[in-house]
């Protein structure tokens, strides 16, 4: 395209910054659901969106108001909730929502910076080791939004793959969902009510009797095998957009006790697992419908 039709363009798509109508088909075409386009976008009144621009900001050409990447960001976040951030390219958008939620402090123009930053049609790589360490935190507020098969089936995939003692894997881990047995776990674990709210709970649990006896010569292996196996759990939970948080507090035979966990085995450690809450950006959405070949993963 030349120059000067790209301009003719931009001149008759005025409210849309030229930066903001480069970026709408690739934003669209990265996170669009079957129900939301860019027609839709155009045409709907939904909340941050075109028609309300229109709507409540002044339009002249003495002074003209721009729908830019910042307006987008926040028309994408408003609108595509918590589902946004379980898109596999929206690394870059996660980590300026994660610095917008951090910094409560930030000028408009500096919050407006780091959505443009975050809302820029880049052509992500997918997140390595190192990134998903510094990206890693410790969430403490869920979406209810269960996590889908897929992931989860990833998530055990890495606790699988985690090395231990002699290859011994001295683990077993049980995957919390029924909503009524996570608020007890919860409540065994001194009262975190938080806890209940991911659609999952994991509770790591070690098998002593089958882990290796002498690491350092006298010491079994079973708290170390089942930790590192935990935090590779976490590390590849942050490479999905899935919140954790270890947790250690917790009275170790009530737990036992709710998940019919034997007497030999220990309970190591335990993790909330699911897609971090952001307030007002959840939407209901219809359930998958479970495998019949598909295992429960209730924790009874």
């Amino acid at each position: 395209m030349r120059k000067e039709e790209f301009v003719e363009i931009c001149l008759r798509a005025y409210p849309l910054h030229p930066s903001a109508l480069v970026a709408l088909p690739h934003l669209f075409h990265r996170f669009a659901q079957n129900e939301r386009s860019l027609f839709s976008y155009l045409s709907s009144h939904e909340p941050k969106g075109f028609q309300e621009f229109l709507r409540t900001r002044p339009l002249s050409t003495r002074a003209p108001c721009f729908i830019r990447l910042p307006e987008l960001f926040d028309y994408f976040t408003a609108n595509f909730g918590s589902g946004l951030f379980r898109q596999p390219q929206a690394r870059r958008w996660l980590e300026a929502a994660n610095v917008l939620d951090r910094k409560d402090d930030l000028a408009d123009s500096q919050a407006r910076l780091v959505k443009t930053v975050g809302s820029r049609p880049f052509r992500e790589k997918a997140m390595n080791v190192l990134e998903a360490i510094t990206m890693r935190r410790s969430v403490r507020a869920y979406s209810p939004q269960p996590v889908d098969a897929l992931r989860m089936q990833r998530m055990k995939q890495a606790l699988r793959s985690a090395p231990s003692a002699c290859n011994l894997q001295p683990w077993h881990f049980i995957f919390v969902t029924d909503a009524d047995l996570r608020q007890q776990v919860a409540q065994a674990a001194n009262g975190q009510a938080w806890m209940a709210g991911a659609p999952v709970i994991v509770v790591a649990c070690g098998l002593s009797e089958k882990a290796y006896k002498h690491m350092g010569g006298h010491s079994s292996s079973v708290d170390v095998d089942v930790a590192i196996a935990l935090d590779h759990l976490t590390l590849a939970a942050v490479a999905e957009r899935l919140g954790t948080c270890w947790i250690g507090a917790f009275d170790e035979a009530a737990v036992k006790l709710l998940l019919h966990v034997p007497r030999t085995v220990k309970v190591v450690a335990m993790t909330p697992l699911g897609y971090r809450y952001v307030p007002g950006q959840w939407r209901e959405e219809q359930p998958q419908r479970q495998r019949e070949d598909e295992p429960r993963r209730d924790g009874r």
